[in-house]
């Protein structure tokens, strides 16, 4: 290998080892710069994160929970409004089949089932018109199930909540 190749190859290690952390470090400040003006323009948290306020349905919108058997649901909910069961003790293995439909079909809406405060499952709607939930207990607790209007609109909602 002449010495001039073998120069140059010595030339073009050395550069590459001493430009590597050079480049790094300048990238790295980019990206800092870029995130700081980022937090100027959207202050935490980001608006498109920060959740939608829920207002539950006045008092005469709740929906009777029987402990076994069928109990049907029918409401008109406002955009972004939840109506919600009165608490039902149930004990551990009973099953919860929800069957809600959207009869205008133009928003979307979730079925929740909540026990002692805390959401077990939920379920969206599909194409903006039906949501089908089955859920099997377990725990033994006060159980509450609540649907969600998570539209713009407002929506007309059917269906049947079956305890066994």
């Amino acid at each position: 290998m002449p010495l001039s190749i073998f120069i140059f190859n010595i030339f073009l290690i050395l550069s590459l080892t001493l430009l590597t952390p050079i480049t790094t470090y300048a990238a790295s400040e980019q990206l800092s710069n870029i995130y700081n003006n980022i937090l100027t323009e959207h202050p935490e948290p980001f608006p498109s994160f920060i959740p939608k306020e829920e207002h539950i349905a006045p008092e005469s919108s709740t929906f009777s929970l029987e402990e076994k058997g069928i109990s049907p649901i029918s409401d008109t909910l406002s955009p972004n409004y939840v109506i919600q069961s009165n608490s039902s003790f149930l004990k551990t293995g009973r099953t919860i089949d929800i069957s809600v439909m959207n009869k205008y079909a133009n928003g979307n809406f979730q079925i929740e089932i909540v026990l002692n405060g805390h959401t077990m499952v939920s379920k969206k709607s599909t194409d903006k018109t039906t949501a089908f939930l089955n859920y099997t207990t377990k725990q033994s607790g006060d159980y509450v199930i609540k649907i969600r209007n998570l539209s713009n609109n407002t929506i007309k909602i059917n269906g049947t909540i079956e305890i066994n």
